[in-house]
């Protein structure tokens, strides 16, 4: 059993909430200008991050961390846990969690929140999360910017306004990274332009400027956040969820 973790949020508020996934990312500044946007508009986001790019940005983490963003388990690697055993998804999820304590140098540092890789997850995902007592992230909006470039910027501002809009806010994933940072680095090197993410704090600061315009509000995650689906949904989804 397996299921997308997608959800709508039947709460009825202009609440909208960011989140970012795949990074850090320090091609082109990515993620650093993410920050310097978030910091512009005095926004709080979430941050699923990659322990094999934290390893390699522990700088980049600490400033995630120290702007008081949540930083956000995304397993070690970006390889699905929806086939994977129950060791090897183990091993993503304490691994991640591992490089981020010896990024910030906090031994006792535990991520709260947990989103699997291309949001796809089965019960031994689900039952390994509880262990730990972390809370699975999901999202309501996804513009699918994985698969675009910085010719598409247009197109992702606008579709994101429309989907906050049509459910009256929800919690959004755009990727700062896309990839284990020497991955990326290998398909940048052979012109794969959605491996460019650098439209993503244009994006990100177009966004919040509109949707503020529009009378969305952006509540801090650990303040206002719901994970889990309305009694309605639960219902029609219960046969597959495992919560």
């Amino acid at each position: 059993w397996w299921i997308l973790i997608f959800y709508i949020d039947s709460r009825n508020q202009k609440s909208y909430q960011l989140t970012f996934d795949y990074g850090p990312n320090n091609h082109k500044n990515t993620t650093r200008m993410v920050l310097e946007v978030l910091r512009k508009h005095r926004v709080k986001a979430l941050f699923n991050v990659i322990g094999k790019n934290v390893e390699q940005y522990p700088e980049i983490t600490r400033e995630i961390h120290s702007d008081n963003h949540i930083l956000a388990n995304h397993g070690y690697t970006v390889l699905p846990v929806l086939f994977q055993t129950r060791k090897k998804i183990v091993t993503e999820v304490d691994s991640c969690t591992y490089a981020l304590r010896m990024a910030l140098k906090d031994t006792l540092f535990k991520p709260l929140y947990f989103r699997p890789s291309m949001g796809w997850y089965n019960r031994r995902t689900v039952q390994i999360i509880r262990n730990r007592k972390m809370i699975m992230n999901g999202l309501t909006i996804y513009a699918i910017d994985t698969k675009k470039s910085t010719d598409d910027t247009e197109k992702i501002i606008k579709k994101i306004v429309k989907k906050a809009e049509r459910y009256n806010g929800g919690i959004v994933v755009l990727h700062d990274g896309i990839a284990e940072y020497d991955w990326l680095e290998r398909r940048l090197k052979k012109g794969w332009k959605n491996y460019d993410r650098s439209f993503i704090p244009v994006v990100t600061d177009s966004v919040i400027t509109i949707l503020k315009r529009k009378g969305f509000i952006f509540p801090a995650i650990n303040d206002d956040c719901p994970h889990e689906l309305g009694d309605e949904e639960r219902e029609f989804f219960k046969d597959i969820l495992y919560y």
